[in-house]
């Protein structure tokens, strides 16, 4: 019996997609969060400091969830299929 490698989680989301971000400067920046796990459907922040704001979030094409690009909010997908 082949098993499928396919499944679908509605759990913690152990790992974020690549997160984007850009500045104008090239000024030492540091991305931080309380607790890099996010529930299925809630959210994370993150907090950038360093480098010069204003700050713009984005998520790598091809991620799961969104971002706020002016808050750094992660929204993560309601389900995840990997």
């Amino acid at each position: 019996m082949k098993r499928s490698s396919a499944r679908t989680h509605t759990g913690i989301i152990g790992m974020l997609c690549l997160i984007a971000f850009s500045t104008p400067s090239w000024g030492q920046l540091q991305i931080t969060t309380a607790d890099p796990a996010v529930a299925a459907g809630n959210q994370l922040s993150l907090t950038a400091s360093g480098g010069t704001a204003p700050y713009t979030w984005s998520l790598a094409p091809g991620s799961a969830g969104s971002i706020n690009t002016s808050t750094g909010e992660y929204t993560a997908p309601a389900t995840v299929t990997v």
